[in-house]
C-alpha cells in the first residue's frame, strides 16, 4: 500500500506540475479540454493532502 501511494503521489506532482505550466501558457496543456471543468486543480490539491496525511499516522 506505500508503493501504491508513492506512485500516485508521483503522478499527481507530475499531472500538477502539467497543469500550472498550462495554466502559465508555457505548454499547451489545457486542463479544461480534458476535464472539463475548472474544479479539477482543486481536487488535486486534496487528493495530495490526502496522500500526505498518511504519515501522521501511527
Amino acid at each position: 500500500m506505500k508503493n501504491l501511494k508513492n506512485v500516485m503521489g508521483a503522478f499527481l506532482i507530475i499531472f500538477g506540475v502539467l497543469c500550472i505550466l498550462g495554466d502559465l501558457n508555457v505548454i499547451t496543456f489545457n486542463v479544461e479540454k480534458y476535464f472539463q471543468t475548472e474544479l479539477f486543480v482543486p481536487m488535486l490539491i486534496l487528493m495530495m493532502s490526502y496522500l500526505d496525511s498518511g504519515k501522521d499516522k501511527v
